[in-house]
């Protein structure tokens, strides 16, 4: 729980995904903030609970991805006004470039594999594939441990 304080607290951008059906948590307020943030009200495919009715957020659906495509905006628009910490941008070098495209490749393959309703076994390859590119910038990355995450409730091998 340190960890995770500390990370909100140096993050540049926070995300605030919030049960739009849900009442508001006692905790939240309409406070303006004072970094870069953005609420999220999630399940706009459900009706919104009337606690949300004057918020100002992006109402979004992950179930029927609605409203992604403004999240994307949402982001690009915050990121450009910002005024970044160099301290905290992360160098980028040409090996790292190439990983990062490497992965996103896999993801994108496996993005295609699972729309066409393939098998796990299918999109699976990619994401270790996809995994094991970051991995290559970070060190060593558990691929069997993330795989057993993503893959808990799917029969794979079987």
């Amino acid at each position: 729980m340190a960890r995770t304080e500390r990370s909100l607290q140096n993050a540049d951008l926070l995300l605030h995904v919030v049960d739009r059906n849900a009442p508001r948590p006692a905790r939240f307020t309409d406070r303006p903030p004072d970094r870069a943030e953005i609420l999220l009200l999630n399940k706009s495919d459900l009706p919104e609970h009337p606690d949300w009715r004057e918020t100002e957020a992006l109402r979004i659906s992950c179930t029927e991805e609605n409203g992604l495509c403004g999240l994307e905006d949402a982001i690009l628009a915050k990121v450009s006004s910002q005024q970044w910490d160099v301290s905290s941008a992360v160098a980028i070098n040409a090996r790292h470039r190439d990983c990062l495209r490497r992965a996103l490749e896999f993801c994108d393959q496996a993005k295609v594999a699972m729309q066409q309703n393939l098998a796990p076994e299918y999109f699976a390859v990619d994401l270790r594939a996809a995994l094991q590119a970051v991995g290559d910038i970070v060190g060593q990355t558990n691929t069997e441990g993330i795989l057993d995450e993503v893959f808990a409730t799917f029969c794979i091998g079987k």
